[in-house]
């Protein structure tokens, strides 16, 4: 990528946020809501474009992955990290974001729930490997023993024989 053009193509298209220190993304968005930039008629990632500019080239089969929590327009290039693209597919798959409310256990593990027959499913189709499976069959054991000591325990033997 020819860093001068790539510099020139985001002059100006991102501000910084003063509360989050994020770079928003003030320029073309893909159809996924995805911060874009073009550059010798072709689309690119304005992360990753920024990663390039400030920090060096990705390797081959590696992109950038957000880990700001401030939203899709955050482009800061040490926002991100560069994953390799078969585990960045995985862990979008089965990303355990918290559901809206957060505070409501029988919310969690009902998202839980429906995660886990997600992840089921990608494993079954060879999207997903055994390991990553595993880490997350452990993060959700942990997310649901946290949800159920929320739970009183009256109320969770009332759910068992409701579902009965």
């Amino acid at each position: 990528m020819d860093l001068e053009k790539a510099t020139d193509a985001v002059d100006g298209k991102y501000a910084i946020d003063t509360e989050t220190q994020c770079w928003e993304w003030l320029g073309d968005v893909s159809e996924m809501g995805i911060p874009s930039v073009k550059i010798d008629k072709k689309r690119h990632k304005a992360a990753t474009v920024l990663w390039n500019i400030h920090v060096g080239p990705i390797p081959p089969h590696m992109t950038t992955w957000r880990i700001c929590k401030s939203g899709m327009k955050c482009v800061r290039p040490d926002h991100h990290e560069i994953r390799d693209r078969a585990t960045r597919s995985a862990d979008r798959a089965l990303a355990l974001k918290a559901p809206p409310d957060d505070s409501d256990p029988e919310a969690v593990r009902a998202y839980l729930t429906n995660a886990t027959d997600q992840a089921i499913a990608a494993l079954a189709a060879g999207k997903l490997s055994y390991n990553a499976a595993r880490a997350f069959a452990s993060l959700v054991s942990l997310r649901l023993e946290i949800a159920n000591a929320k739970i009183p325990a009256r109320k969770r033997k009332a759910k068992k024989l409701e579902s009965k």
